[in-house]
């Protein structure tokens, strides 16, 4: 027998019986889907969408509130400088925003340039006016215009205590403020001119 160069070759007969089947796993549904639908995509989208102006308002509605005490703060510190300033005198007659900005009366939150190298007094919405009480000049008006409804009731609410009298556009309010008729005032439209009396 000739065993040069033989080789030692070993046949397997091929596989019978149950086990002979490829192996292939069935692909889960989740191996089948790679990625999401286009409407499952549309979905999330307006999920997300809802979710931002939800946050969005939320926030409005934060800064609204924060301009409204910061306001409160910077009309009590003029207030105050404005009294100060008129320490002695008969009364306010005279008053005007070009003399409390030269006097530095005015918080520097409730100063802008009118564009033409002056200063305006603002607040958050509008622009602010002081003039002495024109039927007592012992008195003095800031009137604020166009401050919104929310922010007109709380306004009115944070300088209750301060004022000697508010006018909510030609509605007068007594004093101690009542809450339902400031809300009807304020409500009255959609911005309203707030006049603030000191004394």
């Amino acid at each position: 027998m000739n065993t040069v160069g033989a080789q030692n070759t070993t046949f397997r007969s091929p596989p019978t019986g149950p086990s002979a089947a490829p192996r292939h796993r069935p692909r889960s549904r989740a191996r089948r889907r790679r990625g999401a639908t286009l409407l499952e995509s549309l979905g999330y989208m307006i999920i997300a969408g809802i979710v931002i102006a939800g946050v969005g308002y939320e926030m409005s509605k934060a800064l609204a509130g924060n301009d409204t005490q910061e306001l409160a703060s910077n009309l009590t510190q003029m207030v105050n400088d404005t009294q100060a300033l008129y320490t002695g005198a008969a009364g306010y007659t005279g008053l005007s925003n070009s003399q409390l900005l030269s006097a530095d009366a005015v918080p520097v939150g409730m100063q802008r340039s009118d564009g033409s190298g002056g200063t305006d007094v603002v607040s958050p919405w509008g622009t602010v006016t002081v003039a002495a009480n024109t039927s007592d000049a012992t008195r003095f008006d800031v009137a604020l215009a166009t401050v919104p409804t929310a922010n007109c009731i709380k306004l009115l609410g944070s300088v209750n205590k301060a004022v000697d009298a508010a006018e909510v556009g030609s509605t007068a309010l007594t004093l101690p403020l009542d809450l339902s008729a400031a809300t009807t005032a304020c409500g009255a439209s959609d911005s309203q001119t707030v006049t603030l009396t000191y004394r």
